[in-house]
């Protein structure tokens, strides 16, 4: 046996659809609900009138299906295509749970091909075989409303010959034995056509599953659903069903119309004896593709595959709509929602706030979780705060590959902000074992690495060595029109030129740089790390760098955005170039000056007091410092054990300077 997903369905209202699904054995035995993972002991196969909880031993689960039965909400038992046949044909609707049938509260999907946000078969052309006896049951008479309307053709055994397939559902009526239907003259009758309808109804009595054999049999030939009997079934309780199907509201699913016709009904045959085979709708809301992968993932046990594009703005405003929507199952927004606030903290610093609420409010913990939690943390400044979601996220006991990796980079980056360096080297060496089986997600990882690298290195002044890193970064990146490697190639070498060296493509860049900003409006600031930004940063340190005039026009043009800039919820590059443009100019001291502020305040004190020392407000450098040590203290004193445990060690000040490259 193998593993539960429990989830839900919206389909019309936001009342959710219930369902367990069951996968394979050649996945590990575990149990998914919306809310929680647990393993899940091996289950013995279920005998007829078994109870439930001799077989499903986990009380969360059991309380979980009770609480949909005390609402009096139906579900779905969905039985995975790769489960095993005599797994597929288990008895599940005789088992009995809180002194019922299963059947009255689930509905079996045996060899289930889900299906997620595609268009329903609504049976616009609907044909009808009657193999029983003669004058045994008047269905013509029973029928006639569907009939009259032409919504119900009926057709005879030699019409099978030219092909069933000008149809959207076939009702097969019959009488049934332990080898299949019978005919008329109660002989086994078999369905000799080459064309099939995409649904067959085998409405006729199951014995010893004959026609679950049949329905295999059917999915086989190209049929996409089968409805079969579980058991006996009569002429009366046929022509009620079919004249109920027909009467149901337009666009109702198959799966909806069978879920609704149960409530209220006893358990004894007619719409409890059914059970479907094949394709089922588990999700047709609008967010029907993020429930998809989630389904994917526990099915195919994919790991290490981000579902967020690195940098798709598209991508990523569906996913912030997809969070609010009660059609997101619990699991889906557990792996959705850290993931969109990773993406926010590149593309939507203000969004941020707002989906750690959400986060912290919905869903459980998790390494992703933590990991997201500390970016949040880290755009905010709360350095500390972000070391202990790091190492609660650093201590699980299994952490997916790709959520190791996370984790270890934002480390790294903390490192690098609380002038580590050399202990951040050592934890980038350790991101870059994490053996991540996606190879996207791998080759992301090795970019994102490239980052790291070049920080390290600027950080302990090896300038040349953080071009390379940044070379290598900007022919590798995934978007051919991201500016971030060019305006950090310039800034580096700026530096480089300022501390004494030669930067041969300086004024390549230089005028790369200004190409791009010349060919951009200087009113909007982007939502996230914006891109003129550090474009700016990178030209103000280079006209500090080298004293070139030419260079006041094009910067005053941005003066207005600059200052607005300073009041975001990350003014990192913008107090960076008013404090440059401070340093160039003695007219833009106040500018200077309130950019400081907005270091202070943002937690960049380490860079404030950098800038303070160059010359932008000399007397404040050491209160900022004292603020940076005391931050430096509280993180180590969090990450100590940490780094300790897996062999880093601390020594000294390891490059804690007052030099603001970062």
């Amino acid at each position: 046996m193998g593993a539960l997903l429990w989830s839900y369905h919206l389909s019309g209202t936001t009342e959710p659809r219930f369902f367990i699904a069951l996968r394979g054995e050649r996945h590990p035995e575990a149990a998914l609900t919306p809310q929680y993972a647990m393993p899940l002991m091996a289950m013995p196969k279920p005998t007829a009138d078994a109870a439930l909880a001799d077989l499903l031993t986990e009380p969360k689960i059991l309380q979980e299906l009770s609480g949909w039965r005390a609402s009096g909400r139906n579900g779905l038992l969905v039985m995975d295509s790769q489960l095993p046949l005599d797994w597929q044909r288990v008895p599940w609707e005789s088992l009995r749970f809180e002194g019922q049938p299963l059947a009255a509260t689930l509905l079996t999907v045996r060899h289930a091909k889900p299906l997620f946000g595609q268009q329903p078969l609504t049976g616009a052309r609907a044909a009808w075989l009657n193999l029983f006896p003669k004058n045994e049951f008047n269905f013509a008479g029973e029928l006639q409303k569907p009939i009259a309307t032409e919504r119900l053709s009926r057709i005879l055994p030699r019409s099978l010959k030219s092909g069933l397939d000008g149809y959207d559902e076939l009702f097969m009526l019959a009488h049934g034995d332990v080898h299949g239907l019978l005919d008329q003259e109660k002989r086994l009758f078999e369905l000799h056509t080459a064309a099939l309808p995409r649904r067959v109804w085998l409405l006729a009595c199951n014995h010893d599953g004959a026609m679950y054999r049949l329905a295999e049999s059917l999915l086989v030939r190209g049929v996409r659903t089968v409805v079969a009997a579980t058991g006996e079934l009569s002429a009366p309780e046929i022509a009620t069903l079919l004249n109920a199907w027909f009467e149901r509201d337009d666009g109702a699913t198959l799966e909806d119309w069978l879920l609704d016709r149960r409530t209220g009904v006893s358990v004894a045959g007619s719409i409890h004896a059914l059970t479907l085979f094949g394709e089922v709708m588990l999700d047709d809301s609008s967010v029907a593709h993020w429930n998809e992968m989630s389904w994917r993932e526990w099915r195919e046990t994919l790991v290490d595959v981000p579902w967020l594009a690195y940098g798709d703005k598209r991508q990523f405003q569906d996913a912030l709509k997809a969070i609010d929507s009660p059609a997101l199952w619990p699991k889906t927004l557990g792996r959705l929602l850290p993931q969109a606030l990773s993406a926010a903290e590149n593309l939507d610093h203000r969004t941020m706030k707002v989906l750690y609420k959400r986060y912290k409010n919905a869903v459980g913990q998790s390494p992703a979780m933590s990991c997201a939690l500390a970016y949040t943390c880290y755009r905010c400044g709360h350095y500390d705060l972000m070391a202990d979601f790091l190492i609660n996220g650093l201590q699980y006991g299994l952490i997916p590959a790709i959520d190791h990796a996370e984790l270890l980079g934002a480390m790294t980056n903390l490192l690098i902000d609380m002038a580590l360096p050399t202990v951040a080297a050592s934890i980038a060496g350790k991101h870059a074992e994490c053996q991540i089986d996606d190879l996207e997600a791998r080759e992301l990882q090795n970019f994102k690495r490239l980052d790291w690298q070049a920080r390290i290195a600027l950080r302990q002044r090896r300038f040349d060595e953080a071009l390379h890193f940044l070379e290598i970064k900007r022919q590798k990146s995934p978007d051919a029109n991201d500016t971030r490697e060019l305006a950090w190639l310039l800034y580096v070498a700026a530096w480089k030129l300022r501390e004494g060296g030669s930067a041969a493509q300086l004024v390549r860049y230089r005028d790369e740089v200004q190409k791009v900003l010349d060919a951009l409006p200087a009113n909007q600031i982007g939502e996230g790390n914006d891109g003129a930004a550090y474009l700016l940063r990178a030209l103000a340190c280079y006209r500090w760098s080298t004293g070139d005039e030419v260079l006041d026009a094009p910067l005053k043009r941005w003066l207005p955005l600059v200052e607005t800039g300073l009041t975001m919820p990350d003014p990192g590059p913008w107090a960076f170039v008013g404090c440059y443009l401070a340093l160039s100019d003695a007219r833009f001291a106040t500018l200077g000056s309130h950019a400081l502020e907005s270091l202070d305040h943002a937690g960049y004190w380490l860079e404030a007091a950098g800038l303070a020392a160059l010359g932008v407000d000399p007397a404040r450098e050491d209160a900022l410092m004292k603020k940076f040590g005391s931050m430096r203290d509280k993180v180590l004193t969090r990450l100590a054990p940490w780094l300790e445990s897996i062999g880093v060690m601390v020594g000294g000040r390891d490059g804690c300077n007052n030099i603001p490259p970062l």
